[in-house]
């Protein structure tokens, strides 16, 4: 019989593989029974927030959310002891596991996430955001900010700066950063966590810009509300690009010592870190992020007995680093730097991987157990994207057992963005 996965398997980093990343920074387990998610429900209705009463979904008190929720409601959480169940049956989203076991390194944004469209010119990365609602199709009376709450704090809360973190509508547990504004809309990300941090990152909406939009009528308050975003600012100045790197290593010792997974990793590190600065092609930058992780015989965490007991049966032993490294640069920079990247022989997957192995073979700590090395590579350089707040890093700049890949989910089982904006014609990404 197959035991239930546990918390100790949810913060393992090949968990946070399986949910699109290459592992945990500064990992910290909290207590199993620390609520990740809370449900106030009566069948597929939620229990609606009102000015003086809040249900906190994400990160709430259990005390307080149960005295909230009573009959016709029924109250049930997904604690940290559970999530990993959940997020296998395809019910949670996968941000809920950095709230069991700290953020993933070097978390960038998913790439199902679609930065806002437009010229470096037409983009605004520093400004504002400001909300507004009325009565009428055309907006021309204002409507009380207070009479409509259910709108939550994208209203109440203006105007939004761009880049900066803020508590979300209905307070929920849910945060929101405006990040961006183009000339048709201004972009949106949501957050389970304060801070805005990528780790927490569960999905975005673009908002219509100098439109009257209807948005629909909250259970306190049936009067028809519309509202209209208008955003002010300037064009950004900076870039981040990000590359991406994944290497499967063959060829290593089947149950390397503490001392052999250092020296590998140190010297996978250093080759790594000097052929990215070779494609950079220009030597003035040095805001370089970097973040590592590894699995296989070079993985940090526990593993099961059976993997262990599969390894011992091994003569050699597989690996897998991942690694992201990104750097701001300025706006006039950006397509030169990002081209360099992509057309230098230096830092081609080919080169490399060669350099790799001959640096394992040439290291003095390395090369009585490189012979047999291999190396195969895959890099994929991203596309320079207009950044403001946090967006403009990864989360953690460096890390020995976490990097971020770029496939975190969309939201599923979760209640979309609706509950982020609380209008209906939010518009998902």
């Amino acid at each position: 019989m197959t035991a239930s996965p546990s918390l100790e398997d949810l913060c393992k980093d090949e968990a946070a593989i399986a949910l699109g990343y290459s592992g945990y920074a500064n990992k910290q387990t909290y207590a199993a029974d620390t609520i990740a998610e809370a449900k106030c429900m009566q069948g597929n209705n939620e229990w609606k927030n009102t000015a003086t009463q809040q249900f906190v979904k994400f990160g709430g008190d259990s005390t307080a959310n149960q005295a909230l929720c009573v009959a016709p409601y029924t109250y049930s959480t997904v604690t940290c002891a559970n999530v990993l169940t959940e997020l296998k049956a395809n019910k949670l989203h996968p941000q809920l596991a950095a709230l069991c076991c700290g953020e993933f390194a070097g978390a960038t944004l998913p790439s199902s996430y679609e930065p806002l469209k437009g010229s470096d010119s037409e983009l605004l990365a520093s400004g504002e955001v400001t909300m507004s609602l009325f009565t009428d199709s055309g907006c021309n009376t204002t409507k009380s900010q207070a009479a409509a709450h259910d709108f939550g704090e994208i209203y109440t809360v203006t105007p939004h700066v761009l880049g900066a973190c803020v508590e979300g509508p209905k307070k929920q547990g849910v945060y929101m950063s405006m990040t961006a504004c183009n000339s048709t809309h201004a972009n949106m990300n949501g957050f389970v966590k304060s801070g805005c941090k990528n780790s927490y990152f569960f999905g975005a909406v673009k908002i219509p810009l100098n439109t009257c939009v209807e948005g629909t009528s909250p259970a306190n308050n049936t009067a028809a509300t519309y509202y209209k975003a208008a955003c002010t600012g300037t064009a950004p100045t900076e870039k981040i690009i990000v590359s991406k790197i994944t290497t499967t290593l063959a060829g290593l010792p089947a149950n390397p010592t503490a001392t052999q997974k250092a020296d590998i990793k140190r010297v996978y590190e250093t080759t790594a870190l000097a052929q990215y600065k070779l494609g950079l092609g220009d030597d003035t930058l040095t805001n370089i992020k970097e973040s590592h992780s590894y699995t296989g015989v070079l993985a940090d965490a526990r593993r099961r007995r059976l993997e262990e007991a599969e390894r011992r049966r091994l003569s050699t032993g597989e690996a897998t680093a991942a690694s992201t490294f990104s750097v701001v640069v300025p706006l006039a920079k950006a397509q030169t730097v990002s081209n360099s990247l992509g057309s230098s022989t230096d830092f081609s997957a080919a080169t490399f991987q060669s350099k790799v192995v001959s640096d394992l073979q040439a290291d003095t700590a390395t090369a009585s157990f490189a012979n047999n090395i291999t190396a195969t590579a895959v890099i994929v350089n991203e596309e320079p994207a207009i950044c403001s707040g946090e967006t403009c890093s990864t989360d953690s700049s460096t890390a020995t057992t976490g990097g971020s890949t770029s496939g975190a989910s969309e939201m599923q089982g979760l209640a979309g963005l609706t509950a982020l904006v609380a209008v209906g014609v939010a518009l998902l990404m």
